[in-house]
């Protein structure tokens, strides 16, 4: 590629005023042309979607929205964890696995109060 084209390419792409020997260029030049025309394009495209305007409190209300699933998500999720031990709960196994992890519970703080309440070690003894 020529030197020429691509300092005209160059003024194209950044959207500077194009000189007289660029311009001269773009006459002669298909590639450069072509170029052009599309950049010219691209502008009234974009030119085109900045005129459109946003309703008032759109942003607000895509805001709110996106809260109010997130909270929804964070219902559904517990409510699944309440339905599932819920349901767990119904089940005879369930209730002696529960009540026999309670029991061994219970079993170790009645030995560690007695070793370490009723029976406190004392240093002093003869």
């Amino acid at each position: 590629m020529e030197k020429i084209c691509e300092i005209t390419q160059e003024l194209i792409a950044t959207g500077a005023e194009l000189s007289a020997q660029a311009d001269e260029h773009l006459k002669a030049c298909g590639k450069c042309r072509l170029l052009f025309e599309e950049y010219q394009s691209l502008k009234l495209l974009v030119s085109d979607s900045l005129s459109v305007e946003v309703p008032q409190g759109f942003a607000d209300a895509v805001m709110s929205r996106i809260e109010a699933e997130e909270k929804s998500s964070q219902v559904d999720w517990m409510q699944k964890v309440t339905n599932f031990f819920e349901q767990l709960m119904v089940i005879p196994q369930a209730q002696y696995l529960v009540l026999g992890i309670g029991g061994a519970i219970s079993m170790v703080n009645l030995v560690k109060f007695v070793f370490f309440v009723l029976i406190p070690i004392n240093g002093n003894l003869p």
